[in-house]
């Protein structure tokens, strides 16, 4: 019993000693962005987009083939990319990407005729959210798909 208590308090250590270094890295981390000019914050955030962009949309990597081979990083970076939230970011894009490649071509040219904006053009917003709306009542079995 004593050596189960000793690892729960070597444990308990360990998380904290963990959640503090995480917190100093974020800490860095905002510091280092608020010193930067809006031109250089801006750039920053249009170079990381891009990367995403590429790694996530076009090639489809994993979580780890994102940052070591998009990003260029190593293993250093898994566990402070993931405290920052991309872990999250990349899961949600991942399966939105996968359940859009799952509806037939029918089904897509339905969605892009439920709403057009203005200019005729099918806006983003609506297209994203006939999207979901479509794949939560396919989800509840209130659409039939034929799978």
């Amino acid at each position: 019993m004593s050596n189960n208590k000793v690892d729960s308090e070597k444990w308990e250590e360990a998380s904290k000693v963990f959640i503090e270094a995480m917190k100093e890295l974020e800490d860095e981390q905002e510091s280092w962005w608020n010193s930067l000019s809006k031109d250089d914050q801006i750039k920053a955030f249009c170079c990381i987009s891009r990367r995403i962009y590429q790694g996530e949309i076009v090639e489809h990597h994993s979580y780890r083939g994102m940052l070591y081979s998009i990003m260029g990083f190593g293993p250093e970076a898994y566990v402070q990319a993931q405290d920052a939230g991309y872990l999250e970011i990349h899961n949600s894009i991942y399966t939105g990407t996968k359940e859009f490649e799952r509806l037939t071509e029918e089904e897509i040219v339905i969605l892009s005729l439920l709403d057009r904006n203005t200019n005729g053009a099918l806006s983003p917003l609506s297209f994203a959210n006939s999207i979901m709306d479509k794949l939560d009542k396919r989800n509840s079995g209130l659409i039939y798909t034929g799978r």
